[in-house]
């Protein structure tokens, strides 16, 4: 390299998003040729130039491991002012750094650095066998949303940024012991959790939170009943009350009001919180809503023998699937049975799944991925997977060798510069005339 730096090679790179809980923020890296570094309520990874690598003696080059492109900007790398930052605990051996081009600065103020620049680095002289223990961190205080004012939790515990970091540095240890195990328990997850799944894990406080406010601000009637918006807000700022960011009045279609879709969402959400948490005082608290809400769904000829009684058995398919995950989480595998009180709609959903998951159906015909139905060109991972996990367990006769032959290509979109560096609903080449594998799109 032009620097005199050496760089590694590696054979496949994917990237890792270290997330504090509650921060929305993430340090993500390790995607070769893709942005990454800190990123504070961002869609998706940041865009700064992140430089790690080690050297024998100050005589040699730097040898970087290539996570990132360095970026053509001179002002990008490991500056966030107050919002984010890095440290070290003090002792020999360590040291700051700080200037246009942090790999071979030129100019050197009082204390070696030069603070106009905007390229920082920690370089530390390490003994063979030997770590030096660092602290990433964020920090946003202050209000953090409009609409409804409101701060981020963690700002009732730190104070402020170096406060945050501070104690990054004291509970090293600590961590390195929770990040493995976070990453024993995540090896055996099957990588089903959507939000709601991930959130009844690790904050179930905060579902019924959702839930309540749902349910107290963004709930409306209509000509069916008791419904729900769409969400709630966009980029941290709330909706007026019964309104979204995402409905249009008279519409059909995308941006429509998805009246059928957000009222079983909040009832599945709020049985399944009650399932796994035995919250039964929030759960009879909400039953008025509850029971409106199974009205609402009656008056619309929904069911739980909807998938039966909708079932087209000319083409052996149902109008629509929704959900079918949920019963799986709190452990109620009878829902799934064959031989149960489901048994009717269960077989009529394996029939729909064997039928549906033919390349050309909900697995696209070009690229090989899943769908999220069979008309969309749009999905999102996370439904995908959600979507593998109740076929995997509940339905395996539809797990034809091209369905499975899907999780190549869903990995391979997070191999990709392009794609595995966003959080990203990823559409899927469906014309001839576009042969790409896939088409990114940013998640909004």
């Amino acid at each position: 390299m032009a620097d005199g730096s050496i760089p590694f090679v590696l054979p496949d790179s994917f990237h890792s998003q270290h997330s504090p809980f509650g921060a929305f923020a993430s340090f993500t890296i390790g995607l070769v040729d893709a942005p990454g570094g800190f990123g504070q309520a961002l869609r998706g990874p940041a865009n700064p130039s992140v430089y790690e690598g080690c050297r024998r003696s100050a005589a040699d080059g730097w040898r970087l491991l290539p996570f990132l492109t360095p970026s053509r900007s001179l002002g990008t790398a490991f500056t966030g002012g107050s919002g984010f930052g890095y440290a070290a605990k003090r002792g020999r051996g360590v040291s700051l750094r700080q200037g246009f081009d942090v790999l071979t600065p030129r100019f050197f103020d009082h204390r070696g650095l030069h603070v106009i620049a905007g390229e920082t680095a920690l370089v530390f002289t390490v003994p063979t066998g030997r770590r030096r223990p660092r602290s990433i961190g964020f920090y946003a205080g202050g209000p953090a949303t409009t609409g409804i004012s409101a701060r981020y939790a963690y700002t009732r515990v730190f104070r402020d940024l170096e406060e945050v970091l501070l104690h990054g540095i004291a509970q090293h240890s600590c961590y390195v012991k929770l990040a493995a195990q976070r990453d024993r328990e995540l090896a055996g997850s099957g990588l089903d959790a959507d939000q709601r799944f991930f959130e009844l894990t690790w904050h179930p406080w905060a579902v019924d939170q959702v839930l309540d406010l749902f349910a107290d601000r963004y709930s409306y009637r209509d000509q069916f009943g008791l419904s729900f918006t769409h969400d709630m807000g966009v980029n941290n700022h709330f909706t007026p009350p019964g309104r979204s960011s995402y409905e249009c009045d008279n519409l059909e279609g995308c941006f429509s009001h998805m009246t059928m879709e957000q009222l079983p969402n909040w009832i599945l959400c709020a049985v399944t919180y009650a399932g796994h948490t035995g919250d039964h005082a929030w759960l009879r608290r909400r039953k008025k809503i509850l029971s409106a809400g199974a009205e609402a769904r009656a008056t619309a000829g929904l069911s739980a023998e909807t998938p039966t009684t909708k079932f087209e058995a000319g083409a052996g398919f149902s109008p629509a699937v929704e959900e079918p995950v949920c019963p799986l989480f709190p452990g109620l595998r009878d829902a799934g049975d064959r031989n149960g009180r489901f048994d009717p709609p269960v077989t009529r959903l394996g029939r729909h799944l064997t039928r549906a998951l033919p390349p050309g159906r909900c697995l696209d015909s070009i690229a090989g991925s899943w769908k999220m139905s069979s008309p969309s060109t749009n999905t999102w991972f996370s439904k995908i997977a959600r979507a593998q996990r109740v076929v995997r367990c509940v339905f395996p006769e539809a797990m034809s060798p091209a369905a499975r032959a899907g999780d190549r290509v869903h990995a391979g979109w997070q191999r990709h510069p392009v794609a595995g560096g966003t959080r990203c609903a990823i559409r899927s080449a469906a014309t001839p005339a576009r042969r790409a594998a896939a088409v990114v799109i940013p998640a909004g």
